[in-house]
């Protein structure tokens, strides 16, 4: 083989090299191109997935606030009703305080001040003075507890009502109102007018102690209300 026709084929071998690579760089300049257009739409789905989630995710989040904002002022409304309630329950309460002790005080009072010498007339007093009092303690027993069939008398003595509801009267009453018709009978009467007088004079005491022990227990009642308030004011500005 001569030089000449070894470099013929050098040359052609070359050119072939040549040839290849240029037919290489043609495909991957192409796929080149390829693989980055379908990167940019890979990345453009996604970015398109990724927003559509997240505008998901933001109306669902806007609507939960909602929820929650439009709760938070029903709390709010609430809490201020209760409030309102505590402070009307606190108002009636001490309502009721001060006309249980009222009305406890008033009983007292005007059989103090209706007392007179005339010891029929002091009997007839208090049966007629409860049975007045009472549709007054009937409309109270709601708010303060009293019994109708335990009005209070003189001194907070219970005076037992009949199936009509009216006190009743006893015996001794009936007598009395009698003899004081009948002279005669008033001077027949003797030793045992002395001894109702002395009985009477008992059950005075009686009822002076009776009212003693009624006005005690409603000051220390009032005592116990006045420390449960204080109490109370106490733990709602703890609370607050």
């Amino acid at each position: 083989m001569t030089c000449k026709e070894t470099t013929e084929k050098v040359d052609k071998l070359l050119s072939d090299i040549q040839g290849f690579m240029e037919d290489f760089h043609n495909s991957s300049a192409c796929n080149t191109v390829s693989t980055n257009s379908t990167i940019n739409n890979l990345v453009s789905s996604l970015q398109s997935e990724k927003a559509g989630l997240m505008k998901e995710d933001l109306v669902l989040e806007n609507k939960i606030m909602d929820e929650l904002a439009v709760k938070t002022e029903k709390v709010k409304v609430l809490s201020i009703k209760l409030s309102s309630t505590n402070k009307k329950i606190d108002e009636f309460k001490s309502e009721k305080a001060v006309i249980k002790s009222c009305v406890a005080t008033l009983n007292t009072n005007l059989h103090s001040l209706i007392e007179t010498d005339d010891y029929l007339l002091n009997i007839s007093i208090r049966q007629y003075l409860p049975e007045k009092l009472k549709p007054i303690f009937s409309m109270l027993d709601s708010i303060e507890g009293v019994l109708e069939s335990s009005i209070p008398k003189q001194g907070g003595e219970p005076v037992k009502t009949s199936g009509a509801g009216k006190p009743t009267e006893g015996e001794d009453d009936h007598e009395q109102k009698a003899k004081s018709k009948d002279p005669k009978g008033n001077v027949s009467s003797g030793s045992k007018g002395k001894e109702k007088l002395i009985n009477e004079d008992d059950e005075e005491e009686k009822e002076e102690n009776e009212k003693l022990k009624h006005k005690s227990h409603n000051e220390e009642h009032d005592e116990k209300l006045r420390v449960a308030k204080e109490a109370e004011k106490k733990k709602r500005l703890l609370v607050k």
